[in-house]
């Protein structure tokens, strides 16, 4: 409470909020409450709130005063603890970054994407688009797996820049969360119907060029949408605008291909085998599996379908089974164009040159060419740490 007294006014109501907060968590009615703060306060207080959330995770169980916190029939226990305020320069300064833990990363990705959810709940607002990929990191935050997560958080932020004459233009901002995140920026790609290529590029281009100056090590979400909202009608004005277009015309252009490079310890089961062929046509999906030890699948198609795929493939007993590597392309177009990004025609189960004492080895110099023929030769080191011959 003495951190936040020299904050001013401004800082006893961000004590306030956070009291009233741990008394009666309705996220709602807090981001309604925060919103009460001036605009500069608001956005330091937003990142101060991830980091609080960080923190207080990090601290282990403590002897002392406990909160029972009643939740339907169960009560939890809480240690009761202090509560942190510092300037986003004080996590620049205190908190090396560079020697985070993929846990620890994994968990500002958490804190972060709350946030998000709280702030807009709304599908229109903000959407995941990778809900698999949101499920690991669940469960990596939360140790139900040792598994460090193998695909990118990716999500979609929605929002109107208002022009001079009054027009509203509709923008979306295209995210993705590196792995070593915030620890490396993240990915955000600005993308609009109402504008040019060259004004996308050059708004892309300078709001990298933002980020890098002023975010490296922070989480900076909500800093690159306040920045788009401040600066994109400087790039709209420089070009005449074509019709007005809505926000729902934004989603029904965007679609996303995605290619999963998925790992089996082995793969025998003729049952197993057959499955993995029919759902992969079931779902339109392209791509191969090469049975065996090691089993391997790749398969490429419309993300929703891709992620059906993946959800019925890991329902079934496998000794091992992990996505070794995570491919997702934007596309803006028909269908006919995501057809042109991708590296199979159709699904097949491949055999290259069975051996061994079962037959269940496969020749992995065949199966580096295949990859090579694909354009995708690169995929034979992520799975072998080896380059291929």
């Amino acid at each position: 409470m003495q951190i936040c007294v020299g904050l001013g006014c401004e800082g006893r109501r961000w004590w306030f909020l956070r009291r009233n907060l741990a008394g009666n968590p309705n996220q709602t009615d807090f981001h309604s409450q925060l919103l009460l703060l001036s605009v500069p306060s608001y956005h330091i207080f937003l990142g101060i709130f991830i980091l609080v959330s960080y923190i207080e995770r990090q601290k282990p169980n403590q002897a002392g005063s406990h909160n029972s916190v009643q939740d339907g029939n169960s009560s939890l226990e809480t240690t009761s603890k202090p509560t942190y305020c510092c300037s986003p320069s004080f996590r620049r300064n205190y908190i090396n970054t560079s020697k985070m833990s993929n846990l620890e990363e994994a968990e500002l990705q958490l804190s972060e994407l709350d946030l998000l959810s709280s702030m807009f709940p709304n599908e229109d607002d903000f959407k995941v688009t990778d809900q698999l990929a949101l499920a690991e990191l669940k469960d990596y935050v939360g140790k139900c797996t040792l598994e460090v997560p193998s695909s990118k958080i990716q999500f979609i932020l929605y929002l109107d820049v208002e022009t001079p004459d009054e027009n509203k233009v509709p923008l979306s901002l295209c995210c993705a969360f590196p792995l070593k995140y915030p620890t490396v920026l993240p990915e955000v790609t600005i993308r609009s119907p109402v504008l040019s290529r060259s004004q996308q590029v050059e708004m892309n281009t300078d709001l990298i060029t933002y980020l890098k100056k002023h975010c490296a090590g922070d989480v900076c979400i909500l800093n690159a949408r306040e920045w788009v909202k401040e600066h994109a009608v400087m790039y709209i004005n420089k070009e005449p605008l074509p019709s007005t277009v809505k926000k729902s015309d934004i989603q029904k252009s965007e679609c996303i291909l995605t290619r999963l490079w998925i790992y089996s310890h082995h793969i025998y089961n003729k049952q197993k085998r057959k499955n993995i062929i029919d759902w992969s046509k079931e779902l339109s999906l392209s791509g191969f599996s090469m049975p065996g030890k090691p089993g391997i699948i790749c398969i490429e198609g419309p993300q929703k379908m891709c992620e059906e795929f993946w959800a019925r493939i890991r329902r079934l007993s496998w000794q091992r089974i992990l996505i070794r590597h995570r491919e997702d392309i934007s596309i803006e177009g028909t269908e006919t164009e995501m057809e042109k990004q991708k590296k199979f025609m159709t699904f097949e189960e491949k055999i290259f040159d069975a051996h061994g004492a079962r037959g269940n080895h496969m020749d992995l110099g065949q199966l580096y060419h295949f990859l090579i023929e694909k354009r995708c030769g690169e995929i034979f080191q992520l799975y072998f740490g080896v380059e291929g011959q």
